[in-house]
């Protein structure tokens, strides 16, 4: 995972997989074993740690940081398009994604899943965040939805001691290898200057015959992953939305 950099539930507390990443150790193809850090064979070390696997040598060990198990708070909530215009329901969607700088900045990542009738929001995973400050969190997407004339289920909003579980509570299933995926990795300045635009984009994506689509709201610049040196792609600094589009 960390090979690949991965972007989990807890990234916008954390960084990034590939973030978490402090030695390795590696068996070369001559038969050596080196180990990698920030001041021993850096270019290696920089390599491994979001440059992908199979390249470079087998992977021996890996010393990662370790952070403590907080308590996790989880928040689900959806709506549909019944009752309300198609153009109606596409700003429901764009207040959602100028929504999320602001759950992200908290340190939680939020999940979204969306075609030309309905959207889904969850889980929002916010660690170190309680049920309440999650609640107060959300509050101004749901005042958008309502002041659109948008009826959404009621939100679930809970606690949990750890992450683990929450992931089993409120995480869904998710299957793979059943539909083709593409997707883009979009700053924050896409998002938050054209917001409409974005969710207009989705609409014809969606009409044109796609499946639906999904994202992943995440924060993961300098300034929640610290002094980071590896081969993360710089886009993933600037990023709000991870988004999958699905046919």
């Amino acid at each position: 995972m960390l090979l690949e950099l991965r972007c989990g539930r807890l990234a916008s507390k954390y960084g990034l997989a590939a973030d978490q990443a402090l030695a390795w150790k590696v068996i070369t193809g001559n038969g050596e074993l080196l180990t990698a850090t920030r001041d021993n064979n850096t270019d290696l070390f920089w390599a491994l740690s979001g440059g992908g696997g199979g390249t470079y040598g087998v992977v021996w060990s890996l010393t990662a940081k370790a952070h403590e198990d907080i308590p996790v708070s989880g928040a689900n909530v959806s709506w549909t398009n019944e009752g309300v215009s198609q153009e109606t329901f596409s700003k429901s969607v764009a207040a959602y994604h100028a929504w999320t700088p602001t759950v992200v900045d908290a340190g939680a990542m939020s999940l979204g899943f969306g075609s030309n009738v309905s959207f889904s929001v969850g889980p929002v995973t916010a660690p170190g965040v309680t049920a309440e400050e999650l609640s107060d969190l959300l509050q101004p997407l749901l005042d958008k939805l309502q002041d659109l004339g948008i009826t959404h289920t009621t939100p679930v909003v809970r606690q949990f001691p750890g992450y683990l579980e929450q992931f089993n509570a409120m995480m869904p299933e998710v299957e793979v290898a059943v539909s083709q995926y593409g997707g883009w990795l979009l700053p924050r300045s896409v998002v938050l200057d054209n917001p409409d635009g974005l969710a207009a984009a989705y609409e014809n994506i969606t009409n044109g015959g796609a499946g639906g689509f999904s994202s992943v709201a995440l924060n993961v610049n300098r300034s929640v992953t610290g002094d980071v040196d590896n081969a993360v792609h710089p886009a993933w600094r600037t990023t709000l939305l991870d988004v999958i589009i699905t046919t």
